[in-house]
């Protein structure tokens, strides 16, 4: 099996790429042409899957926890990119002077338990080709995001290793070699005929990355520019998944063409075919990586690579208590509910949208949750006065041995006071809260609650 490379570190924190500010940030992008008749122009929904960049982007956070460096101008847009009947475009390279998908990158303050981690957010957009200047730089990172496969959920990985020197000052310059970029990902398809879908382990597919500092719609400034060429098809109105496609069942083979994009252009002509070695025990899978020159290489010698879980697991949790009052400082059991399958590892973590340290109108106490465990969370009756309340949000994850992941989330408020106006407006914070984090666990208010220095008598 050929095992990415360890990259080399930065100094400084390591990069994640998170969802949060999404659903509040996301900007509309301009209306763009068509690639051909079979093609039309949709929004899909802002991508729900986090991303995980091992790197250094940014000076850190000053002492008010705001962002500083080259990269902390940098905020997101929404999904948006042109489809055919059979998918959705997610990245074409030298395709044409309209064809540009980019992605981008905004970076927000990470989660402790991640040490000096910053989250970023991931962005995708469809625009009129531009011609920003890249500036000499240098960008590797590992990225890595899980994708839903039907009902399964599985992580996939991109390596992306770019270089750019005073000569690469064109939006296409510095394209990765193929040898050196690579994109992890598990297929579905039927390989036996019997209509039903099995599952082919893993695939490993070549990709193509562009990386640099540049301007872009997003700020005149220089920031990082990571540009892709994934060779797969990504339905519309899926987000990042897959077809069950790509396995022939007649002649075992997988044929790329189906999940490789084209328009109407000769880039996405079809790269060749891999064999699937049919004796290979479960738990191996066949290597296809895409060469430069359109050739392809299968390795079907891997072993250890894990088969993704028959069905995936589920969560769910529940509050015995989802209001706190008075706000008295005092720390409080909610009563957190979850019930899983079975065999699941349980994992729970607070978010709220005042941090553990802000200062109240009554004097300040931190850390705001303790004993962040299913029975045992302790939450603080505590809030900004002069705010709208505080919300407290839970998410509440069920992993299986295959990795599979199952979230829930709950809610709990701090109301300003007891006016029906005011519980009305935190509920209603709290309602969208929930409603964001539900399907991916992910949440869109900004801090963690736990991590806070101990201040106050009430502990």
């Amino acid at each position: 099996m050929k095992v990415l490379p360890t990259l080399p570190h930065r100094k400084g924190a390591r990069i994640v790429w998170g969802l949060a500010t999404f659903l509040c940030l996301a900007w509309a992008l301009p209306s763009t042409p068509a690639f051909g008749a079979n093609h039309q122009e949709v929004t899909n929904p802002i991508s729900q899957f986090p991303v995980i960049v091992d790197g250094q982007f940014t000076d850190g956070v000053d002492a008010s926890g705001e962002l500083i460096g080259e990269w902390s101008d940098v905020r997101p847009l929404a999904f948006n990119s042109p489809t055919d009947p059979t998918g959705t475009l997610f990245r074409t390279t030298l395709d044409g002077p309209l064809a540009n998908s980019l992605l981008y990158v905004a970076i927000a303050p990470g989660e402790v338990d991640r040490g000096m981690a910053e989250d970023l957010y991931l962005m995708y957009d469809y625009l009129p080709r531009t011609d920003p200047n890249f500036q000499p730089g240098e960008v590797i990172a590992d990225i890595s995001f899980p994708i839903m496969v039907g009902e399964f959920r599985t992580p996939i990985m991109v390596q992306v290793v770019g270089n750019l020197n005073d000569a690469d000052t064109k939006p296409n310059s510095g394209l990765d070699n193929l040898d050196n970029s690579f994109f992890d990902v598990f297929v579905v398809g039927d390989l036996n005929g019997d209509g039903q879908q099995d599952r082919l382990p893993a695939v490993q597919l070549g990709m193509e990355a562009a990386v640099g500092f540049g301007p872009s719609t997003l700020s005149p400034l220089p920031h990082l520019l990571v540009e892709l060429e994934v060779p797969l098809r990504i339905p519309a109105n899926f987000g990042p998944g897959f077809p069950a496609a790509g396995i022939n069942p007649e002649t075992g083979l997988y044929d790329p063409n189906p999940a490789f994009w084209r328009g109407d252009f000769a880039a996405g002509d079809q790269r060749g075919t891999a064999p699937i070695n049919e004796s290979d025990p479960p738990g191996s899978a066949a290597l296809f990586v895409i060469n430069p020159d359109g050739s392809t290489t299968a390795n079907s010698a891997l072993a250890g690579v894990p088969l993704i879980g028959t069905s995936a697991p589920s969560v769910a949790c529940s509050l015995r208590k989802a209001v706190l009052w008075p706000p008295n400082h005092n720390l409080v059991n909610v009563g957190l509910g979850v019930s899983a399958t079975p065999g699941t590892i349980i994992g729970v973590r607070v978010f709220g949208d005042e941090d553990d340290a802000d200062s109240t109108d009554g004097g300040n106490h931190s850390p705001d949750a303790k004993n962040i465990a299913p029975g045992t969370l302790w939450l603080r009756a505590e809030r900004n006065g002069n705010a709208d309340g505080r919300v407290y949000l839970i998410v509440v994850t069920a992993t299986d041995a295959a990795g599979n992941v199952a979230f829930d989330c709950c809610a709990v408020v701090v109301p300003r006071n007891q006016s029906a106006a005011a519980l009305a407006a935190v509920n209603a914070q709290a309602a969208a809260a929930e409603l964001f984090c539900t399907p991916l666990g992910s949440a869109p208010t900004p801090f963690v609650i736990g991590d806070g220095p101990t201040i106050g008598p009430k502990q």
